[in-house]
């Protein structure tokens, strides 16, 4: 079966097209814009370095011009994105869950990004701590104090802050807001309360199959 060829610069023009580059907004931007901007790139990266401003607004800037800033924030505190490991950590939309969800049962396959010997070694601080966030609500990692002591550098955290990346990858944790786009987490089974496993999480060979 022979596949079709386009020249290059079509190629460039369907690209640009479908990252919304190729025709800007004509028109004052909407609150709803900024999901429909997110859906149609498919995520969103989210990157914590700031120079103008963060790299997030920025990408949302160059489709939709000027908007309020806080507009992303109140799209993720109404549930309409999550966040997630996608290449990198996104803000990805909410109907996408069940596409990464998988991810989340299996996090020894996620690098660095999760450690089960850690997981075993502190199993009790990390139930205490689930325990915390059911009985008091959501937690940021600002919420608990360090203990003093050297450092051996940029990825050298305090516990508490280990703990919640972690259950944040396994998909324990769900972040449900961001302040002073620090994240703040809750129990995924508040934020979703009907999630099924066995009925909504698709296979990996599902989510890899092309469409």
């Amino acid at each position: 079966m022979s596949h079709p060829v386009i020249p290059l610069s079509a190629a460039r023009i369907l690209h640009l097209a479908a990252q919304q580059l190729q025709h800007p907004l004509k028109r004052k931007p909407v609150r709803d814009d900024i999901t429909s901007a997110i859906h149609n790139m498919a995520l969103l990266q989210i990157d914590t370095i700031s120079v103008v401003a963060r790299s997030p607004y920025l990408v949302l800037f160059s489709r939709l011009g000027h908007y309020p800033a806080q507009w992303l924030e109140e799209a993720l505190a109404a549930g309409k994105l999550f966040e997630y490991w996608a290449h990198e950590a996104c803000f990805v939309p909410i109907e996408d869950y069940r596409l990464l969800r998988h991810r989340m049962l299996a996090p020894e396959k996620m690098g660095w990004k999760y450690s089960q010997a850690w997981i075993d070694t502190h199993h009790e601080d990390i139930a205490q701590l689930l325990s915390h966030i059911a009985d008091n609500g959501p937690v940021r990692s600002a919420d608990f104090s360090a203990e003093k002591r050297s450092t051996s550098g940029w990825w050298d955290w305090k516990p508490h802050k280990k703990h919640l990346e972690m259950l944040f990858t396994s998909g324990k944790l769900m972040v449900v807001e961001r302040r002073n786009f620090h994240r703040v987490y809750d129990l995924a089974e508040k934020v979703l309360p009907d999630w099924i496993d066995a009925a909504q999480t698709l296979s990996v060979s599902v989510v890899k199959s092309p469409r």
